[in-house]
């Protein structure tokens, strides 16, 4: 892992097969962060990404890559890419990616000491 990484995980009692992933996460010097593997069962649906703000809000355009354990890019590729370094942007899944193992989120060009929230919204149902 380079950066530092806070993944919480959160499910709804009212809507049991939905599942919210909130992974904070602030760049190392090179502006880059890698997770550690992120368990997770089901299909990814929507991510957000949510810049921080004032003196650790990233570079504009950082890129987000989420994998699977065989570096499969489960978001539609480029999707995640190019985020904004002052709102926060809503990627919905054009086709949503099974994942049943566990998954790796990158962040990449986001400026040394950076810091932002990716929030993943995993169905385990069929979408």
């Amino acid at each position: 892992m380079t950066g530092d990484v806070v993944v919480t995980q959160k499910t709804f009692a009212e809507v049991a097969s939905r599942i919210k992933i909130i992974v904070d996460w602030t760049s190392d010097g090179s502006g880059d962060v890698v997770s550690d593997p992120i368990d997770a069962i089901g299909f990814i649906v929507e991510v957000e990404t949510v810049p921080g703000t004032g003196s650790v809000k990233p570079s504009d355009d950082y890129d987000v890559t989420i994998t699977d354990p065989y570096g499969y890019n489960l978001m539609d590729e480029k999707t995640i890419d190019n985020r904004d370094y002052v709102n926060a942007e809503r990627v919905i899944a054009a086709t949503p990616r099974w994942v049943d193992d566990y998954m790796t989120v990158t962040v990449a060009h986001a400026g040394a000491s950076t810091q932002g929230k990716i929030i993943i919204w995993i169905d385990r149902t069929t979408p």
